[in-house]
């Protein structure tokens, strides 16, 4: 019974120079039991749209493989065989394609061929770079616009909350002499039942006394309530700076931040496709690794002094 395959592998992947040999062999040898005259090839395509076609596996593994020279994509191919045919396409996703007349061997080829890679070739399931640089922006930039305008909103109630201090405490006297102007008040107005009966008892100077000490607490009042007025317009308001209020600079920030998400994510997220880890990229791979092992040193010590500085400045004032 004829068997096919034709399965797409969605996952990340780095292969080694051991990851091919093994693959190598593995194909090789099946071929041997399904149909000796089928050819294993392989066909490389370079960042330089260079492509050659070669059945050595060293060949492929000596590329170079640098920056200009990168191995964008490996096909290997088992052909003209009329009982076996059999693509292995090991680009920015992995494809296995072939036919064979014996379907049990092709099962028996597609399983160890999938457990090959599940062993020595799949990295687990992930998000693509750019989704990941993405999600890791935006939570950098609403975290960073979030934050600094709590701390602009902060900033800025500590400054109100001055210019109300000052303002309670340059009218603080006259706001005394006005209360004690009210109680006055007051008092005038129980004089107030005094007065009737003295206007009952048609006692005119006392009426015109009452007036005359009614009508000078009013002026007392006026005089008062001016000269807070312009004790209240001299005393001078802090103004808070502009950091702590235009949203430009708190769009400046968080912007800031995304930046600094993504650039995070750049270092720390390889990239997506398959990695070839021939010649160069070795020796890139190793420097990206570096990077990023300094860069962690270099969070976790400012983390340590920020702690260090939090508990000596207390202690030190």
């Amino acid at each position: 019974m004829t068997g096919h395959i034709n399965e797409l592998i969605e996952n990340r992947f780095v292969v080694d120079a051991d990851t091919l040999r093994e693959l190598d062999s593995l194909i090789r040898l099946h071929r041997d039991d399904i149909d000796p005259n089928a050819a294993v090839r392989y066909s490389i395509l370079r960042a330089d749209s260079y492509r050659y076609d070669t059945e050595d596996v060293e060949d492929v593994l000596r590329e170079r493989n640098g920056s200009k020279t990168r191995i964008v994509s490996i096909k290997l191919t088992a052909r003209e065989s009329r009982v076996f045919n059999l693509d292995v396409d090991l680009a920015a996703k992995i494809r296995l394609r072939g036919n064979c007349a014996e379907r049990a061997k092709l099962l028996a080829l597609v399983a160890d061929i999938r457990g090959l890679m599940i062993d020595r070739i799949i990295r687990g399931r992930r998000w693509g770079k750019k989704a990941i640089v993405q999600a890791l922006a935006a939570v950098f930039l609403l975290v960073g616009y979030f934050g600094f305008q709590e701390i602009q909103t902060s900033y800025t109630n500590q400054i109100n909350a001055q210019n109300v201090a000052a303002y309670y405490e340059a009218t603080a006297v006259y706001a005394r002499q006005l209360s004690s102007a009210d109680t006055s008040e007051r008092a005038l107005l129980s004089q107030l039942a005094q007065a009737e009966s003295t206007a009952a008892r048609g006692d005119v100077s006392g009426e015109i006394n009452f007036l005359v000490r009614q009508q000078i607490e009013q002026l007392r009042q006026e005089v008062v309530g001016q000269e807070e007025s312009k004790a209240a317009n001299s005393s001078k308001d802090i103004s808070a700076p502009l950091w702590a209020t235009s949203w430009w600079i708190l769009a400046a920030v968080a912007c800031s931040f995304g930046l600094i998400g993504a650039g995070i994510a750049s270092v720390f997220i390889p990239s997506d496709g398959i990695i070839f880890m021939i010649g160069d990229e070795i020796r890139r791979q190793q420097r990206r690794n570096k990077i990023r092992e300094r860069i962690v040193w270099g969070i976790a010590v400012a983390f340590i002094v920020g702690i260090a500085s939090g508990i000596v400045a207390p202690l030190v004032s």
